[in-house]
Parts: structure tokens; C-alpha cells; sequence
């Protein structure tokens, strides 16, 4: 139950960001040089719309869902500091 939990709960790293922004830029360049010679080959502008528009909604699948991979570089956040007027008004 707590990784459905965590799964659902969408959590990336930065570190995870940068890695899925760059699988996203690669997979789209190598899609659309693919589906372009696909097209080409054929002479048929659907192959060349549906071999990019499966890629899209492949790399959809893969990226949308927040992969325990994208968060192996957790950022260890700083406790909250009160100022010296938010201390006063707590005491």
C-alpha cells in the first residue's frame, strides 16, 4: 500500500527531472527522424502521424508516472527557522 502511495503521490527528484527531460528530448528527436523515414518510405503521410503520435503517448506512459527511479536523489531540506518576530508572537 505505501508504494501505491508514494506512486500516486507524484514525488521527482530534480536529479529525476533532469533525467526524464532528457530521455523525453532524445526519444522525440530519434521518433520524429523515424517516423519522418517511415512517412518517406511509404508515401504515406498516416504512418508518419501514427509511428510520432505512438511514440508521444509511449513516452506519455513512460514519464507521466512519477518511477521510484526519478527520486533516487532525494533534497534533504533545512528545518524551519522562525524569524525574530514570529518568535515573540509564539511565546
Amino acid at each position: 500500500m505505501e508504494a501505491l502511495n508514494q506512486l500516486v503521490e507524484g514525488k521527482i527528484d530534480f536529479e529525476g527531472q533532469r533525467q526524464a527531460e532528457l530521455v523525453y528530448r532524445v526519444v522525440a528527436v530519434v521518433a520524429t527522424a523515424l517516423s519522418f523515414i517511415a512517412g518517406y518510405l511509404t508515401q504515406s503521410m498516416f504512418v508518419c502521424m501514427s509511428t510520432f503520435g505512438a511514440t508521444g503517448v509511449l513516452l506519455v506512459a513512460v514519464l507521466a508516472v512519477p518511477w521510484p527511479s526519478f527520486n533516487k536523489h532525494p533534497v534533504a531540506w533545512l528545518p524551519d527557522v522562525q524569524s525574530g518576530e514570529s518568535a515573540k508572537k509564539g511565546q
